[in-house]
């Protein structure tokens, strides 16, 4: 999927975790985790065509980087809003669904994604959702915009699950 729709993905899931504890802020922060996944973009263009294709989508699209990485971003993201009353598992649950939705929605595309990394160097696509898909972002995208002009947490929360749905 392309980055617009991780961000917008990403924000939703934010929102329907921890929406009404952290407001816009878990906004900010499943947008900021949903495209997490994609830092594997980072060195692609360092490499051959061929070698980019297999780092992209590779260990970092796993199931494993994501119960490692979470614990992680988790803390940094609650040392980082002390403002907010939230314990590291809150905001490492809001990263977890975040990174996973971003890792399923690419298995739903074409190029197939290394969710069983270390374990299993297979690649796995099920091939119903177009690299850019405007019918599955444009609702996400309702979404994110509808999360920054209300104020109303439930109302917000509501709106993304309709979104997601």
């Amino acid at each position: 999927m392309d980055l617009l729709t991780h961000i917008f993905l990403g924000a939703a899931v934010g929102t329907v975790t921890l929406g009404c504890k952290a407001g816009k802020k878990a906004m900010l922060w499943g947008a900021i985790s949903g495209v997490l996944p994609d830092i594997d973009m980072l060195v692609v263009p360092f490499l051959e065509t061929a070698n980019g294709l297999l780092v992209h989508r590779g260990i970092t699209h796993s199931i494993l980087f994501i119960f490692i990485v979470t614990p992680l971003v988790g803390w940094f993201i609650s040392r980082n809003n002390k403002n907010v009353l939230l314990k590291p598992k809150h905001w490492a649950t809001l990263v977890f669904w975040s990174m996973i939705s971003h890792v399923t929605i690419d298995v739903f595309t074409s190029y197939g994604t290394g969710i069983f990394m270390l374990f299993n160097n297979a690649r796995y696509a099920i091939s119903t959702i177009a690299i850019v898909d405007v019918f599955f972002t444009f609702p996400l995208l309702v979404c994110f915009v509808w999360g920054l002009v209300v104020k109303d947490n439930i109302g917000r929360k509501i709106v993304c699950w309709i979104g997601i749905g």
